[in-house]
């Protein structure tokens, strides 16, 4: 008579379960315990640091914030932030052109009945360019054009006919530069078009090219903090993290502001609301200057 099999499982590293509710309250508290932990010891933490502190607390921001599964939006579908404000900076630089426009937060926050649904707050701007169709540019180095034109082909995903129609807007050919030498760039051939310049317009400013949400700001800070450090990272990105406060960041406010929502909206994490706000500073050596943009 053949031996009866009894099956038993084993452990391995494919099988995964789903948290609890709890189990998941658990997982956002370890974020929020990170960001508490630099947030808090900034007075003896020395300035030099502060870039490191950075890239520590938005790693949490981003997975707390960006992704559309995140354990937040689990415990919290309906989660809301506090509508992004500031003043706005103007850092116009005629060896630029740049017309960069900044808002600067601080830890100003509206009554919660205010707040927006987090995907309107990811899609506040942060930073712009104050540009119009008669400003696009002659032409783009073959980098740049590359770039713009990656993101035009996933724009071509549902406006079909878009990555051709850019696509014909250039030649691929040698111009000088302003210092006298030569370089191969795609030259936009149609500048005089006023209709085709408000066309490439229309899609420089669908593929971000002119605008940055706090949704690719804080990827973006957080993906510089990945393996491609050294690789690829925004210019600007550390252009539009200063504020004028104390020397904290950008980041480091919205860390606190996030704290602040998240307390305020999930049950459970209420210990995480801040007795207070601190006392935002104003110093005019740490705003935004064209001065920043050649440093």
């Amino acid at each position: 008579m053949a031996e009866k099999q009894i099956y038993e499982s084993e452990l391995n590293f494919l099988f995964k379960f789903e948290l609890s509710e709890r189990g998941i309250v658990e997982q956002i508290e370890r974020e929020l315990d990170l960001i508490q932990f630099f947030i808090g010891n900034l007075t003896i933490i020395e300035k030099k640091y502060y870039d490191m502190i950075d890239y520590q607390i938005v790693m949490p921001l981003r997975k707390l914030l960006c992704e559309e599964k995140s354990i937040l939006r689990d415990v919290c579908p309906d989660f809301k932030m506090p509508e992004f404000k500031g003043e706005v900076h103007v850092l116009d630089d005629e060896h630029f052109q740049s017309k960069l426009r900044i808002k600067v937060t601080s830890f100003t926050v509206d009554p919660q009945e205010k707040w927006i649904p987090l995907d309107d707050w990811l899609q506040s701007k942060i930073a712009w360019f104050d540009k119009e169709p008669e400003d696009v540019p002659i032409g783009f180095d073959e980098y740049v054009f590359s770039l713009i034109r990656n993101k035009v082909n996933g724009l071509n995903k549902t406006q079909k006919g878009t990555l051709s129609e850019f696509d014909s807007f250039f030649n691929f050919e040698e111009m000088e530069m302003k210092d006298g030498n030569k370089c191969k760039v795609y030259r936009f051939i149609y500048r005089e078009d006023a209709q085709k310049r408000e066309k490439l317009y229309n899609i420089l400013k669908q593929t971000g090219y002119y605008d940055l949400t706090l949704y690719e700001f804080l990827k973006g800070v957080a993906d510089g903090r990945g393996a491609h450090l050294d690789k690829s990272m925004g210019p600007l990105l550390k252009i539009v993290n200063v504020t004028p406060y104390k020397g904290m960041s950008v980041i480091m406010v919205l860390a606190i502001q996030t704290m602040y929502a998240i307390a305020k909206q999930v049950k459970g994490l209420e210990q995480y609301l801040p007795q207070e706000f601190p006392q935002m500073e104003f110093d005019e050596q740490m705003a935004p200057t064209k001065d920043v943009l050649l440093r």
